[in-house]
C-alpha cells in the first residue's frame, strides 16, 4: 500500500499561508521591519482587503484543492471551483460554485491551482487566461509551475495587469540572481516547501494504518499499488 494525499494538509495550509501573506503584506512589513523600516503603506494598498464576501477560484478540487475550499469557506469567501472531473452537482451540493476555466479567471478575486501537472495541462494558465483577470486578482500556485505560462504570468506581474502573486513553484529552481521575481513589488515567494512540515511522517503512518485497519475490518485492501 502507499500513503496518497500524505501532502494535502501541509500544502492546503501553506496555500492559504501564502493567500494571506499576499493579501495582507505579511511578508513585506516583515521585510521592511528587518531593515528598520516601520512605513505600512505598500504599492498594493488598494488590494488588500479582506477574504470575506470575495470570489476564491480554485482550479481544480483533488485531495488539496478541497480542503483549501473548506478553509475559504470558513473566512465566508465565496468559493468557485473549475474541475472537469468533478460533476457539476457534487462540486454545487457541497456549497461550491461549479464555473469554467474562463468564468474562474474573469469573476475571481484569488486564483489558486491545484492541478496534476500533465501534457494536457501544460501552460493552462497562460495570455488568454491572465487576459480575463481583475486587475485586483491575486494569482497563487503552490502546485507545478508548469501549469502557467511564465512569460504570461511575468508581463501579468510586471505590467500590473494583476495585483500579485504568491508562488512557491518557479520554472527556474533555485532562482538565478537576474530573475524578475526576486526585484518585484507585488509577488510572495517562497522556496518550494509547500510540503515541509516537522510531522509528515507521522502523517504518513496514519494514512497507511487507516489502510491496514480498513483492510481487517472488511477484507478489503485500499491504496494498494501491486
Amino acid at each position: 500500500i502507499n500513503a496518497p494525499g500524505r501532502l494535502a494538509v501541509p500544502v492546503s495550509e501553506f496555500t492559504v499561508g501564502l493567500i494571506i501573506s499576499e493579501m495582507k503584506n505579511i511578508a513585506r512589513s516583515h521585510q521592511r521591519m528587518q531593515a528598520h523600516n516601520f512605513d505600512n503603506h505598500f504599492p498594493n494598498a488598494q488590494y488588500s482587503v479582506n477574504l470575506k464576501g470575495k470570489n476564491v477560484g480554485l482550479v481544480g478540487c483533488g485531495m488539496v484543492g478541497s480542503r483549501v475550499a473548506r478553509i475559504m469557506k470558513a473566512f465566508e469567501a465565496n468559493v468557485l471551483i473549475y474541475d472537469p472531473y468533478l460533476p457539476a452537482e457534487k462540486i454545487a451540493a457541497d456549497g461550491y460554485r461549479p464555473v469554467s476555466l474562463e468564468e474562474l479567471c474573469a469573476q475571481s478575486d484569488v486564483i489558486s491551482i491545484h492541478f496534476r501537472l500533465t501534457p494536457e495541462t501544460k501552460g493552462m494558465i497562460g495570455p488568454a487566461q491572465f487576459a480575463l483577470m481583475k486587475p485586483n486578482c491575486v494569482l497563487i500556485n503552490t502546485a507545478r509551475a508548469g501549469l502557467v505560462d511564465e512569460a504570461a504570468m511575468m508581463d501579468a506581474l510586471k505590467n500590473h495587469k494583476i495585483a500579485g502573486a504568491g508562488l512557491d513553484v518557479f520554472h527556474e529552481e533555485p532562482l538565478t540572481d537576474s530573475n524578475p521575481l526576486l526585484s518585484m513589488d507585488n509577488v510572495t515567494i517562497t522556496n518550494h516547501m509547500a510540503g515541509h512540515c516537522a510531522d509528515i511522517f507521522q502523517m504518513t503512518l496514519d494514512i497507511m494504518l487507516g489502510a491496514l485497519e480498513h483492510y481487517f475490518e472488511t477484507g478489503e485492501w485500499i491504496h494498494v499499488v501491486n
